[in-house]
């Protein structure tokens, strides 16, 4: 393949009741080169982490405690706030205790950051945090500037940041609503999504339903075809990646109860139907245009499509992963395994789409249909994201031919999503 990877065995492991593994490896690097890094109990690439409910800690203890625990994660005086309709300043600055530029406001101006944590990593934690003035809970990801100290780390957080802003306007895309930076770290602060990953609703529940995944597949498609038409290429999408929020009609939430209404003490991971999704991790995500290819292999071994192993590829290299995506809600596994990453490598360029086992047998011809088509070895014949939102199948499921999904159609009228996907 022209590609020279590692062939130590693959972080991820099959798990008894569920052949997918939480720690694949996310890598980037030339098609010489591949790094590959591991993952932990919270998917991190590139100092980008996101947030689990079920790994919650609270410190408890006194205000001053508190304080202390929170360090340079939490506000401090210096802390300097970055506009988000403003483009970094010289990215050429190379200043050593500046990533972003100097700015008059501070962090605890805007925002009370809390000491509970609901996610950390090699590069970083993530803690609860709430407006000043309207109390809104929000998440904030502080990287400390230990981590920053090169000016290619300093970049990779630029480019994270300046593609989340370019993706911001979608209701199934984790928005970024501020950046600041003190004297010890870069603090993002974003959407709050507090049901955990969509790796987890799998894992406990073993598969979804075709009408479960196809909603799934509608609100992924619909964001990454938002991120295409604003030239943001994500490279990184997998189940680890897709984040939950509870959220009632109102807010534009596809997972409704039968009655339209959205109560807390119902929802929880392992109910779907309650539940709205949102990408996330812009890590590895990259500018693009239309009439432009990227190259160098970038994502994670079970989700990355063969064009980026073997050469140039542009915006349906993520509709590749988006269909690794739909056959894993739709049967707790992926289509291409192997004991090591190179393993992976070749079946994913080499081997042919099947469905064995018994959790294929009760799935729609429809369905494994599209699974094909969005895993066409040649990108050329793979369909856009727009396009998977047409097909058939997703159609049926969106067009009232169920009772879940005439409370979406009616719910969405008039939001967001629903001007968007409608």
């Amino acid at each position: 393949m022209g590609l020279s990877a590692s062939d130590s065995a693959c972080n991820s492991t099959v798990s008894v009741c569920l052949e997918l593994s939480r720690s694949h490896s996310t890598w980037s690097g030339s098609k010489r080169k591949i790094q590959a890094v591991g993952s932990d109990s919270v998917s991190e690439s590139d100092g980008s982490a996101s947030f689990r409910s079920e790994k919650l800690q609270r410190v408890r203890g006194s205000p001053s405690d508190c304080a202390r625990a929170c360090a340079s994660d939490c506000s401090s005086p210096s802390a300097a706030a970055i506009p988000l309709d403003r483009r970094e300043r010289d990215e050429r600055n190379t200043i050593s205790d500046n990533v972003f530029g100097p700015s008059v406001h501070q962090i605890g101006d805007f925002f009370d950051i809390d000491c509970e944590v609901l996610g950390s990593g090699q590069f970083g934690t993530v803690r609860r945090c709430a407006h000043r003035e309207t109390r809104l809970p929000f998440a904030c990801k502080s990287i400390s500037k230990r981590h920053l100290s090169t000016e290619d780390a300093r970049d990779k957080l630029r480019r994270e940041v300046r593609t989340m802003q370019k993706a911001a306007g979608h209701p199934g895309v984790v928005q970024l609503r501020g950046v600041f930076e003190d004297a010890d770290s870069v603090h993002l602060v974003m959407d709050l999504c507090d049901a955990g990953e969509l790796f987890g609703l799998i894992a406990h529940r073993g598969s979804l339903t075709e009408e479960e995944a196809a909603l799934v597949l509608w609100q992924l498609a619909s964001g990454v075809a938002f991120c295409h038409s604003r030239g943001v290429l994500h490279r990184d999408l997998k189940p680890e990646n897709i984040l939950l929020s509870m959220e009632n009609l109102s807010n534009g939430s596809v997972f409704p109860s039968e009655t339209g209404a959205c109560n807390e003490a119902d929802c929880n991971e392992g109910d779907a139907d309650f539940l709205a999704v949102r990408i996330a991790d812009f890590g590895l995500a990259i500018e693009l245009q239309s009439h432009e290819v990227a190259r160098g292999a970038a994502g994670s071994p079970l989700y990355v499509a063969p064009e980026v192993l073997t050469g140039a590829y542009g915006y349906t290299a993520d509709v590749w992963s988006l269909g690794v995506i739909l056959f894993v809600m739709l049967s707790g596994r992926p289509p291409f395994w192997g004991n090591s990453n190179q393993e992976i490598f070749d079946s994913v360029v080499h081997a042919p789409v099947s469905f064995p086992g018994s959790s294929w047998d009760g799935v729609s011809a429809e369905a494994k249909t599209l699974i094909r088509c969005m895993l066409q070895k040649d990108p050329v014949r793979r369909p856009s994201a727009a396009k998977v939102l047409s097909h058939p199948w997703v159609q049926r499921h969106l067009r009232g031919e169920d009772s879940t999904s005439r409370n979406v159609l009616e719910g969405c009228k008039g939001t967001r999503l629903g001007q968007v996907c409608l």
